[in-house]
């Protein structure tokens, strides 16, 4: 990530200033729409002959329109990101705007990579396991991924436990041509 030590520097003051108003989860979401218009029009909003305010002004409209108003705060947050030429890493902010969030309740942010959707009894499984190693809640973002064939790949805190099917047949691959 190019910009992610940029990125959390701005994500901690927006969830800052959202947890002074009471506005976590709206903050979120007009983030997240800002993302999404970003990654639409990214030739408009990167293109350094346009000036920053007017583009600012033109996404707060949009945001408008869809009726999720900017307010202030927001809007001087958007204005910094595009004077400052960083809009390139809004969606790493996002990302890290929704950890932080989740960690500021006292929860665990946890990829869950999985084949196929897990029965109640997996995911509490797994649960389970992270409240154990980390004595705190998981909030899962699951993906799918069906070349695991079977089982799951955990992430959190920078750590990786491969349980999937295709890890372990990895793993007997690189032993027996260890080996030799």
């Amino acid at each position: 990530m190019r910009y992610s030590h940029i990125a959390s520097k701005y994500a901690r003051a927006l969830l800052n200033v959202a947890i002074e108003l009471g506005k976590q989860e709206e903050y979120g979401q007009m983030l997240a729409l800002v993302v999404e218009l970003y990654e639409k029009t990214r030739l408009f909003l990167d293109d350094p002959t346009q000036n920053s305010t007017k583009q600012v002004e033109k996404i707060v409209n949009f945001m408008n329109q869809v009726g999720l108003g900017a307010d202030k705060p927001f809007w001087s947050f958007l204005k910094i990101i595009f004077e400052k030429k960083r809009q390139a890493s809004l969606p790493t902010i996002l990302e890290y705007y929704k950890n932080m969030k989740i960690e500021s309740q006292m929860k665990i942010p946890v990829i869950l990579t999985v084949a196929h959707d897990l029965s109640e009894e997996e995911t509490k499984a797994i649960s389970d396991f992270v409240r154990h190693y980390t004595k705190r809640e998981p909030v899962f973002e699951v993906r799918f991924d069906q070349s695991l064939l079977a089982g799951a790949v955990i992430e959190y805190e920078g750590r990786t436990f491969d349980v999937s099917i295709s890890g372990r047949m990895r793993n007997i691959v690189r032993s027996v041509f260890q080996k030799g």
